[in-house]
């Protein structure tokens, strides 16, 4: 798929994604399943066009066991600091 084509159907998905949201916005409480339903067809459309990184691996922080980067040498919890994991 050349980059033009790969980006207007980008666009189209964003702009459907919108839509499903606006609908989500509107409808009752009891009506609300049935756009969920669509939202959630429409963002799994969106993913691999926009083709998410795999999440990084994390580990335990040695002080607050708070899940961090890693390669973290600082906790985004409890600031504390601490050698990075040795990679595998």
């Amino acid at each position: 798929m050349s980059d033009l084509a790969a980006r207007e159907k980008l666009r189209a998905v964003i702009a459907e994604l919108t839509l499903r949201l606006s609908d989500l916005a509107l409808v009752g409480a009891g009506d609300a399943t049935a756009a969920r339903v669509q939202l959630s067809a429409t963002w799994q459309k969106l993913l691999p066009l926009i083709e998410p990184e795999a999440e990084m691996p994390r580990r335990a922080c040695p002080h607050c066991k708070g899940s961090i980067a890693l390669l973290a040498t600082r906790c985004l919890h409890c600031w504390k600091t601490s050698a990075p994991a040795a990679q595998a």
